[in-house]
């Protein structure tokens, strides 16, 4: 004004009135205003000028989290977009305040660290106007489960797993929930287990933080089953002769197969055969082992006893091995043994289809031959000897006795005395004996004797084996009668003779029983 003073009124087309000379003035809402000053000189003179202000509408920015405290492990945080503006468009600017930025309107992060992070929403129209908002998410660190075993295949029989528990987290404690696989579970942080029953079982372990983060690892364990040891043999008890045991495997084991066989004999010899066959060379009681071993190196054992028995030994005596056929009788001693028990059982085979059960025997032949005799013996524990010796019959003469005349006067006698059958003892020889006096070792006899009397003659025959048969005979020479008589008159006449004999012929032994007188003339008499 060019003099005088003024007044001024200010309205802010928002019914806001101002009569400051320089006012200022919030609106509260965005929109095109006109602003119109008036200016009141003090002498009542007025003007006016009005000028449009414009109130660019401000984003205003608004945003929800799906959860602002997470644990590490599988954060995830979800921003949803609550921002408004009334009128025009906006763009986002989100810093994470961990070197990531989203311009999403609802962006998702995932943190790769366990912290406390402040989330800043800038909000730019398209005008240029700003806003912006923090809030405030927390990642909870993650505990890192870790374990070791110390063995995770194991045979079920002693099967003791031991699990050493390495976990760690970053900040904060930690507690512990394993689960065995099954059904059993265990909170101590060192545990050891052992399973009830074979197979394949997952083992789990849970760490929780005491802000109520988890995580969780796995690992696979196997309790593989036992073998069970068994077998057959054909027979346990045997002799130690010809003594042959055949073992046959029994063994099973569920869902695998035995890989692995050991044989222990108890003789210091082994097999690794599945079916051995085994012969022992002394008798004795063994204990017989089999070791098994599945695939996965699981092992069973069983023990059973054999019993190798010892062997009788066979043998006997003969009072005499080679015996003439008469009167032979053959005495078998028996001297049989055995290292321990008894002998309770005996068989002699006499080699002519005869047989005996006695301990001791004896045994006449009634042939002429060369025989095996056969000893067997039996043991109470069922084994058996045999033992085989020749006897041998030799065959008898026969004696017997030829004679040209078994009765001859003294005077001129002879003898002659052979056996017809000497022929079938051609390597032996033949004996006379005359009256108790050998006189001839020949084939035939020819003898005469000195004086009557009935004479005694024996034949022996001999064989090369000295078998003898003999037969007697006997043989009379009988005594010569002594001619004995007288004459009446030895010297007569023709004419009338007449000449009485009178007989006194005698004899020594017997009778005179016939007599004949020869006259001379060729006449005689038997009176």
């Amino acid at each position: 004004i060019n003099s005088g003073t003024q007044n001024y009124v200010w309205d802010f087309g928002n019914s806001q009135q101002s009569t400051l000379n320089n006012p200022t003035i919030n609106y509260s809402t965005d929109d095109t205003f006109t602003v119109k000053l008036i200016a009141t000189s003090n002498l009542n003179c007025r003007d006016s000028l009005s000028k449009t202000t414009y109130v660019f509408p401000s984003p205003e920015p608004a945003f929800s989290i799906n959860n602002n405290q997470q644990c590490f492990n599988g954060n995830q945080f979800v921003f949803t977009d609550g921002s408004t503006i009334n009128s025009g468009t906006q763009s986002y600017s989100y810093d994470f305040e961990n070197s990531q930025q989203s311009t999403q309107a609802s962006p998702t992060i995932t943190y790769t660290t366990d912290d406390t992070f402040t989330v800043k929403l800038v909000l730019t129209s398209n005008l240029g106007c700003k806003d912006s908002l923090n809030k405030t998410v927390y990642v909870f660190p993650s505990p890192v489960p870790e374990f070791t075993i110390n063995n995770d295949s194991q045979c079920f029989y002693g099967n003791q797993f031991v699990f050493t528990n390495n976990s760690i987290i970053n900040s904060g404690s930690q507690t512990y929930h394993w689960n065995f696989g099954d059904s059993n579970n265990s909170s101590v942080i060192n545990p050891i287990y052992s399973y009830n029953i074979h197979g394949y079982y997952q083992i789990k372990l849970i760490a929780e933080s005491n802000l109520n983060c988890k995580d969780s690892l796995s690992k696979n364990v196997a309790v593989w089953p036992m073998p069970i040891a068994d077998y057959l043999i054909n027979d346990s008890m045997q002799c130690v002769r010809w003594n042959k045991f055949n073992f046959t495997d029994r063994s099973s084991i569920p869902y695998t197969s035995v890989s692995n066989y050991y044989w222990s004999f108890g003789d210091y010899v082994n097999s690794s055969l599945k079916d051995p066959v085994h012969q022992y060379a002394t008798d004795d009681t063994f204990k017989i082992k089999l070791v098994i071993a599945s695939e996965f190196a699981c092992k069973d054992s069983i023990t059973k006893t054999a019993y190798t028995f010892p062997m009788p030994v066979s043998d006997f005596g003969i009072n005499d091995s080679s015996q003439c056929l008469r009167a032979n009788n053959f005495v078998f001693t028996n001297t049989s043994s055995v290292t321990y028990n008894n002998l309770d059982t005996f068989i002699w085979i006499f080699g002519d289809g005869n047989l005996s059960s006695k301990t001791n025997s004896s045994y006449s032949y009634n042939k002429d031959d060369t025989f095996t005799v056969t000893l067997i013996a039996w043991s109470d524990l069922g084994c058996v000897d045999s033992i085989d010796k020749k006897t041998i019959v030799f065959p008898m003469p026969v004696a017997k006795i030829n004679v040209n005349d078994s009765g001859q006067c003294l005077t001129g006698n002879n003898y002659t005395l052979l056996n017809p059958l000497n022929f079938q003892n051609p390597k032996g020889f033949t004996t006379w004996i005359v009256n108790d006096t050998s006189k001839s070792i020949s084939d035939t006899l020819n003898y005469s004797f000195g004086i009557p009397d009935t004479h005694f003659v024996k034949l022996i025959e001999t064989t090369d084996n000295n078998c003898k048969d003999s037969i007697n005979q006997y043989l009379i020479v009988y005594p010569m009668p002594e001619s004995v008589f007288t004459v009446n008159d030895s010297t007569q006449c023709l004419l009338d003779n007449k000449f009485n004999f009178t007989n006194q012929s005698i004899i020594s032994s017997g009778k005179l029983d016939s007599f004949i007188y020869h006259f001379g003339d060729n006449d005689m008499s038997f009176k």
